[in-house]
């Protein structure tokens, strides 16, 4: 039997019997050896193959509702070796928090963060909350090669074996959705927002550039950043700068990453167009509502909520990762998919998986044949000082405190 007919069968099994949500989060986290059980989280190194003990994640959720469904993200990510970090939105019920730091502390290497701000829809608010978990796992004593960052809202299409074989085949390169910035959308960076209660509202003040002749890129505020480009965001003098100047952007999120991506000094940056649906951003399986591919579910602010009818759909995804999903909405499309992810899991199949995808990607072509190159510390170095010459930047800003 097919994957597709395997779905199809667990989605009537899940659905005739209501297994959705096995036993209330809320009493498995007074016991943490339940919790484990209960929801098969993989704690035994012995039981990992040694390829993925060599090369741990980072993994990092931004959430602000629903604690049972960022729990089922969790679980299916968690391996013991890897290493976690969870923002909770202040705005979130404080139940929300108190579950999930009842979770965290299960955990040695899953981080809560404590200093939580509560978060601006397309505000700086996103960018900030990024470079904080950034932060605490760069911490970490964990070696973990690819930060991968979620919401809540999403889940897994591959087992962690897969993610890091998939990974590997990026030789280093970042996997982030960047494109030119549509003209029609360039008032967002050139005129002064501001942050007014609980939104963000356009001024008529101009923004002033950020540097002279100064690209600006857009794409997802979500993808698979190397180690080096975590580094590089975290003290790059220009990096900090520019997601200072950032502030007062509408959607920063969705030009941060893009953006900083382009530079020719960063490590792992890739200059080309890397764009959803084109077959080259590989982090998200997305269905907007312009797109051919047909949502079996609804529209949220024009993105699918995938439903059991999506699953034919998300089984064929080359993708790490599918957004989005509503437990409260349909639950048997998550519980399906974790059916699905722990039968492979056990199988480790990795062969299955569709390699000339992989390995045609132009990131990772480009990577395989000038990696060495691009790893250098040295090029990189005059990299940054030519650039810095072509755009006349001579003086730099004073230092930003590590804080901002």
């Amino acid at each position: 039997m097919g994957e597709r007919e395997e779905l199809m069968k667990a989605s009537g099994y899940i659905k005739h019997n209501k297994i959705g949500n096995k036993c209330q989060l809320r009493n498995l986290v007074e016991n943490c050896n339940a919790l484990k059980i209960a929801h098969n989280y993989v704690t035994d190194n012995k039981t990992i193959f040694k390829e993925e003990l060599e090369f741990p994640l980072a993994f990092a959720i931004k959430m602000h509702t629903s604690p049972e469904q960022a729990e089922q993200l969790l679980r299916n990510i968690y391996r013991p070796h890897n290493v976690y970090c969870i923002y909770v939105d202040k705005k979130a019920k404080e139940e929300t928090f108190n579950l999930i730091q009842k979770v965290g502390n299960c955990f040695d290497n899953i981080f809560i963060v404590k200093n939580r701000i509560e978060v601006v829809y397309s505000s700086i608010n996103l960018v900030e909350a990024e470079v904080e978990c950034m932060r605490i796992v760069s911490k970490s004593k964990k070696n973990w090669k690819y930060y991968i960052n979620l919401t809540g809202q999403e889940f897994p299409l591959k087992t962690n074996l897969e993610i890091v074989k998939i990974l590997q085949r990026l030789n280093g390169a970042n996997d982030i959705e960047s494109y030119e910035y549509p003209f029609i959308m360039q008032q967002r960076y050139t005129k002064e927002y501001v942050i007014k209660g609980n939104s963000i509202h356009k001024t008529n003040n101009l923004k002033h550039s950020f540097i002279k002749r100064f690209q600006m890129s857009k794409g997802s505020a979500y993808g698979a950043f190397s180690k080096p480009f975590v580094d590089f965001i975290l003290t790059d003098n220009i990096a900090r700068m520019f997601l200072k100047w950032l502030n007062g952007t509408y959607a920063p999120e969705e030009s941060a990453w893009a953006t900083l991506n382009t530079l020719p000094w960063t490590p792992g940056g890739f200059h080309k167009n890397a764009k959803n649906p084109t077959a080259s951003f590989l982090s998200r399986a997305v269905i907007w509502s312009w797109d051919k591919s047909r949502c079996r579910g609804h529209y949220i602010r024009g993105i699918c909520v995938y439903e059991s009818g999506d699953l034919p759909w998300l089984a064929h995804r080359e993708e790490l990762f599918a957004n989005k999903f509503d437990i409260n909405r349909d639950h048997v499309v998550l519980d399906c998919l974790e059916e699905v992810l722990r039968n492979r899991t056990k199988d480790n199949k990795v062969e299955n998986l569709n390699w000339d995808f992989y390995n045609t990607l132009p990131h990772a072509e480009y990577y395989a044949k000038f990696r060495q190159m691009q790893s250098s510390n040295n090029y990189l170095q005059r990299k940054k000082e030519m650039w810095l010459k072509d755009h006349n930047v001579t003086e730099m800003l004073e230092p930003i405190s590590s804080r901002e």
